[in-house]
């Protein structure tokens, strides 16, 4: 009769096995990306924190605010005096799956400040700033 332990390796010693090689393979992707002892220890980021919108106009006349997602559909966020600024909180069903594109159009006029589509994480903030000439309206994203 067989010793018990020289039949095989038990369940037990397969989970230990496959998590002992799942740790040397983490290991050795954070040395792979080139991730510093600083970066491993660095607070994970706040999912729950908000995205704020600020729009500063600097054209001659009301603007209407609006975000549309990327993959559709487009949210009416409210509109901004002439010289003066406006801030908005974004929902995060908005922002969360897709990039979004942010626009200011002209309540009385023709055109718009239209940013590219982007990708926006909780905590950013957008900014984007109406200029007289709308074709040099910009948008930055400042990141928390």
């Amino acid at each position: 009769m067989r010793n018990a332990s020289r039949r095989g390796r038990t369940p037990r010693a397969h989970g230990r096995m496959l998590a002992g090689a799942l740790l040397a393979l983490g290991n050795l992707a954070c040395h792979l990306e080139g991730w510093s002892a600083e970066e491993m220890r660095a607070p994970l980021p706040d999912v729950s924190a908000d995205v704020h919108l600020v729009v500063h106009n600097e054209a001659a006349g009301l603007v209407d605010v609006t975000v549309e997602r990327w993959l559709g559909g487009e949210v009416r966020l409210g509109e901004v005096a002439p010289a003066a600024s406006g801030t908005f909180l974004l929902d995060r069903d908005l922002w969360d799956s897709a990039p979004i594109v942010v626009a200011a159009v002209p309540v009385s006029g023709f055109g718009e400040a239209r940013s590219a589509p982007f990708d926006v994480f909780a905590g950013d903030t957008i900014t984007l700033t109406v200029a007289p000439d709308l074709r040099r309206s910009h948008t930055t994203v400042t990141v928390r």
